[in-house]
């Protein structure tokens, strides 16, 4: 004879009842990300004209000529194809929200501000990058790791000190530059290849050492940034699981028992 455990299966199908009903609400309320308003200008502008435009006003150094050209047009080529990928969003919520934390940080330097173009692109990586033109984008999945609204503000700051100190043109000249010595380095050789790291280390510092410094000049407490670096650190790793409590599922005529509810996670 077989005993059946009944309120196991009452308490499954009392899950279930709960689930369908929960994901009912959510398909009723939900609302996809989607760009709305007029098209900024970036989006539809051709990289050729740009490119056109860009090269006449750039200045150039001794042997840096060839290299800004270089640098210039494949940039805005490769904003072009960004802007027309559909990745990238305009007038949703989380630009405008990305935006406001923008202007506060920047408030004191509306000059700054009106040179830093902030979008939001659709992707779980982890990551935010800078361009020297003053475009910034910043992932839905930074977004959704971040703890704080400072965070957001840090991070900002830290992508607005590249665009500043003109680092991503910067470390491109010191790339060919690189390439093509001879003397004390041999083509490809380590030597090299960790010279070009030390250098974007170099600036990745700047970035964070004069990040910090245009942070404090915002309304933003330094004592809630501290995980900041750890989010970005461990990127990899997938959401923590916090602790789950049965009693969310619980009501006054629900009660779930103990031995559906594991005591300890297992991992592999």
């Amino acid at each position: 004879m077989k005993l059946i455990n009944y309120s196991k299966n009452i308490a499954i199908v009392a899950i279930s009842f709960i689930a369908n009903g929960l994901f009912a609400q959510f398909d009723n309320d939900y609302v996809p990300l989607k760009s709305t308003g007029s098209i900024p200008e970036a989006f539809v502008k051709k990289a050729k004209e740009t490119s056109e435009e860009d090269l006449k006003s750039i200045t150039y150094g001794t042997d840096e000529r060839t290299a800004k050209q270089q640098f210039t047009i494949s940039n805005n080529y490769f904003l072009r194809e960004l802007f027309m990928s559909g990745d990238v969003l305009f007038n949703d919520p989380l630009t405008v929200y990305v935006n406001k934390v923008a202007d506060e940080l920047l408030k004191s330097n509306p000059t700054l501000r009106s040179q830093i173009h902030l979008y939001v692109t659709k992707s779980t990586d982890v990551n935010a990058y800078a361009f020297d033109k003053g475009y910034i984008f910043i992932n839905i999945g930074l977004l959704a790791q971040l703890e704080n609204e400072a965070q957001l503000a840090y991070i900002l700051a830290h992508e607005i000190t590249h665009v500043q100190k003109k680092h991503s043109v910067n470390q491109y000249i010191q790339s060919i530059k690189l390439e093509n010595t001879t003397g004390g380095y041999e083509r490809g050789s380590e030597d090299k290849t960790l010279a070009k790291y030390k250098f974007s280390k170099e600036q990745e510092t700047e970035a964070d050492t004069e990040g910090l410094n245009l942070f404090k000049q915002s309304a933003y407490s330094v004592k809630t940034i501290n995980r900041a670096f750890d989010v970005m650190q461990y990127s990899y790793l997938p959401f923590e699981l916090p602790e789950f409590k049965k009693t969310f599922f619980e009501s006054k005529s629900l009660v779930l028992p103990d031995t559906l509810y594991l005591k300890k996670r297992h991992q592999k």
